[in-house]
């Protein structure tokens, strides 16, 4: 059942009204609207499966920082940001016992179980749309945004890889 009242629809919130919107409406508990619309499934917490998340992204990462920014591609380079931080997110999600199949799941997953600030959540969200823009809709990007996420990222990826 999809929730009638588009709890799950968070794009364009900003982060302090995000987290109240999420202190709220507890994503993972009983009957979550994230649960109930099967953008997040429960199942068994898989340690092998957080392993694996964790290592793709920590290969992901190590490429990033050896390489750094791709001045001809930086959207493949904030891309590939994007997806290390969500993968090091998703392998909590496995070791809690959650398979999400929806990157804004992800977010709110971590928004609500770890302490993070407004603004992490806000960088995390905006690097999710930006890069479904890239994904879906061919958006082109200047080189400003993947060096202004590179400095996230690497003061992000470190903090959700302690989390484990």
């Amino acid at each position: 059942t999809v929730c009638s009242k588009n709890h799950h629809l968070f794009i364009r919130r900003k982060a302090t009204a995000f987290r109240q919107w999420v202190g709220q409406r507890k994503m993972y508990c009983g009957d979550s609207c994230y649960l109930r619309s099967g953008k997040v499934v429960k199942q068994k917490p898989s340690k092998e499966l957080a392993t694996s998340l964790l290592d793709r992204a920590k290969r992901r990462h190590d490429k990033i920082l050896t390489e750094g920014i791709d001045a001809a591609n930086p959207d493949f380079t904030y891309e590939q940001m994007y997806e290390a931080l969500r993968e090091a997110i998703q392998s909590l999600m496995a070791i809690a016992g959650y398979k999400p199949y929806s990157h804004e799941a992800t977010i709110a997953f971590i928004n609500e179980s770890f302490d993070l600030t407004d603004f992490e959540i806000q960088q995390l969200d905006e690097m999710r749309d930006t890069r479904n823009k890239i994904m879906y809709y061919g958006k082109t990007i200047e080189m400003y945004q993947p060096e202004s996420a590179f400095v996230f990222f690497k003061k992000m990826f470190p903090r959700i890889v302690k989390l484990q």
